[in-house]
């Protein structure tokens, strides 16, 4: 079982060592980052920003029912008025 076996299990000991290293690489970017307080500033503005977004999307869009619904019966009311008829 030296022959084929002994290469299949030193290939996944390379793939499970080289993923370690990968997860061990991404664990201390995370953390370098969530310590970092450099670039702290620019994602609460960009946090900021999304916020407004969302809350002025949300506005504008129960804002604009509520306007349609004006200039409906507006629309409703010119039409009832008479038109003068030419004599």
């Amino acid at each position: 079982m030296d022959g084929a076996g002994g290469w299949v299990r030193a290939g996944l000991f390379r793939a499970f060592h080289a993923l370690g290293e990968g997860v061990s690489k991404m664990r201390r970017l995370v953390t370098l980052c969530l310590r970092e307080e450099s670039g702290q500033d620019l994602i609460e503005y960009a946090l900021l920003a999304g916020f407004i977004s969302i809350v002025a999307v949300t506005a504008i869009t129960n804002i604009g029912g509520q306007v349609n619904a004006w200039y409906m019966g507006y629309d409703t009311t010119i039409k009832t008025i008479p038109t003068g008829a030419a004599s």
